[in-house]
């Protein structure tokens, strides 16, 4: 299995370029499957949490909220548990051939949110896995699921989006 990550700091645009492989994937006939995240913002134009999307029917669960009280949680986000069923689909050979998830986290680092999906990810036929994560749980996330042999691209700006787009899709093999 081929591990992409693609690592930045917060709001560097690593959901943006994960969203620019998948427009990329949607135009060629790339088997692919994955699931994104997805910002929500309040009526001010703030953000307060997060939802999950599932690429193939886009259903969508919300993920953390600012005013969620629930039993995992961090500083500023409650997680729901109903958004991490969103990966139960993924089992044996349900698995596509490319697999996109964002973003992986200080949830995963702890053994945590996706961690049950990254692990049938591992032992799945997936041939391409590309991740997104913050640059904070790097090295914890590559140690703890041994993603040792990854190849690690990171993003400081959303200007080099375009740029990467090409390289990683290069990696991907999308045409």
């Amino acid at each position: 299995m081929r591990i992409i990550i693609i690592t930045g700091n917060k709001s560097a645009g690593k959901t943006t370029l994960v969203g620019s492989l998948i427009s990329r994937a949607e135009q060629s006939n790339l088997n692919f499957d994955g699931i994104i995240s997805r910002a929500v913002f309040d009526f001010k134009g703030e953000k307060t949490g997060f939802e999950s999307v599932r690429l193939s029917d886009k259903k969508t669960e919300l993920l953390c909220h600012s005013g969620l009280v629930a039993k995992t949680s961090t500083f500023k986000y409650g997680f729901s548990a109903q958004a991490f069923s969103l990966g139960e689909s993924f089992t044996g050979d349900n698995f596509p051939e490319t697999f996109f998830l964002d973003e992986v986290g200080i949830l995963e680092a702890d053994n945590q949110g996706w961690s049950e999906l990254l692990r049938r990810l591992l032992k799945s036929n997936v041939k391409v896995l590309v991740l997104s994560l913050r640059l904070s749980v790097l090295d914890k996330i590559i140690e703890l699921y041994q993603f040792h042999n990854s190849i690690v691209y990171k993003i400081d700006s959303e200007n080099e989006i375009a740029k990467l787009t090409d390289e990683i899709s290069a990696q991907i093999s999308i045409d």
